[in-house]
């Protein structure tokens, strides 16, 4: 696959007192063996998955995390049921510093642009 299949978008709402920082802890998944996801890939799931988590600029409890994966929906199918233990303490992780905001949505690609220069290596 040259091109990713499918985008996720997901919205979380921090709760009073938490940061971003609460947040990453609370995502990372655990058993990376000390691999830094920023870094290097960590193998969590089974295809590329990339994942850009983002705050809203005007606000700073406002963050969307965008998952750009390259696999099949039988693939992520797979992924979802090795994974599911493990993204159920996730998500348990994350609602301590978080509350879901607006709907997560599931894309297909259609066409990727790059409308901009080269990307960065």
């Amino acid at each position: 696959m040259n091109k990713p299949q499918f985008i996720a978008v997901l919205h979380r709402k921090l709760k009073p007192n938490c940061t971003y920082k609460d947040f990453y802890e609370a995502w990372l998944p655990p058993g990376l063996h000390g691999k830094d996801p920023k870094k290097e890939a960590v193998n969590y799931f089974a295809g590329p998955v990339q994942v850009i988590n983002a705050v809203n600029i005007n606000d700073a409890t406002d963050i969307i995390s965008i998952g750009i994966i390259w696999a099949s929906s039988a693939e992520i199918d797979e992924d979802v049921q090795r994974t599911a233990p493990t993204e159920a303490i996730r998500g348990e992780k994350i609602l301590k510093v978080a509350d879901q905001g607006k709907e997560n949505k599931f894309y297909v690609v259609k066409d990727v642009n790059l409308l901009g220069t080269r990307l960065p290596s």
